[in-house]
């Protein structure tokens, strides 16, 4: 089940019933007003998300994905998707209303983050996951994940690449230590992407991610600053930290 569109005094659900999509209209004081079968499909649907266009994105059990239009139950797209999910009783994914999804839903299973475009249907992956899942629920609005360990503790991930490519080290520690302001200086590596565990913290990932890199870190009037020393050779030229104002980190 998700909720759909609240208009007033009355609310429109979506229920997944075998291969139907089924619309119901309910008034603010829980009478039942309407029901309809919006759409139907030749698999079992396990999965559904109101868009906020008004269309419904739905999962069936033979692993794909469609799209149906809100308003006249036709079917937009039908893909393939690499992951299957599950049944009620046997569901890691988080129910709809649950999470705060905005382009795609994640999903996560044998170790590869999965992201799929409600509006295309399309699936990216990012390897890295943890591949012991546990229940887990996804914010689109700040690319994180909050899931919880085999000893039930909770532990929160953040998605940090776009795509699982390259990318520049710089804009990985600024995203990382996100929402604070952060500015590099003389960073221009690259790396590959990640999905990266931030429940011991983002400052300690990122003290583990400069060490190799012999990047300073340091606050200077509320700024974080990642600042790696210019050479010239062997001879370094900027290595110093000002002995005023400056908080060094590592």
């Amino acid at each position: 089940m998700t909720p759909g569109a609240v208009r007033g005094s009355d609310a429109d659900f979506y229920f997944c019933a075998d291969s139907d999509l089924v619309k119901v209209t309910f008034a603010s004081q829980g009478q039942l007003l309407a029901t309809s079968v919006l759409a139907s499909f030749s698999d079992d649907l396990r999965y559904a998300i109101y868009d906020d266009d008004g269309d419904i994105v739905v999962w069936t059990d033979a692993g794909t994905v469609s799209r149906v239009d809100g308003s006249t139950g036709a079917v937009e797209y039908t893909k393939t998707v690499p992951y299957q999910v599950e049944t009620i009783g046997l569901r890691d994914l988080g129910a709809p209303d649950l999470q705060r999804l905005t382009d795609e839903l994640y999903f996560t299973t044998g170790g590869t983050s999965y992201f799929t475009d409600l509006k295309t249907g399309l699936t990216r992956s990012v390897a890295g996951a943890d591949a012991t899942v546990q229940p887990f629920f996804w914010d689109g609005q700040t690319d994180t994940g909050i899931t919880k360990t085999v000893l039930s503790q909770p532990r929160r991930i953040r998605l940090i690449t776009g795509d699982g490519d390259l990318r520049q080290l710089s804009d990985f520690l600024e995203d990382l230590m996100a929402p604070s302001e952060v500015e590099t200086i003389n960073i221009d590596d690259v790396i590959d992407g990640a999905v990266i565990d931030i429940t011991a913290g983002a400052r300690d990932i990122a003290r583990a991610t400069c060490e190799p890199y012999s990047i300073a870190i340091f606050e200077r009037s509320g700024q974080v600053i990642f600042k790696r020393a210019l050479t010239d050779g062997s001879f370094a030229v900027d290595q110093s930290v000002s002995s005023t104002g400056d908080v060094l980190d590592q």
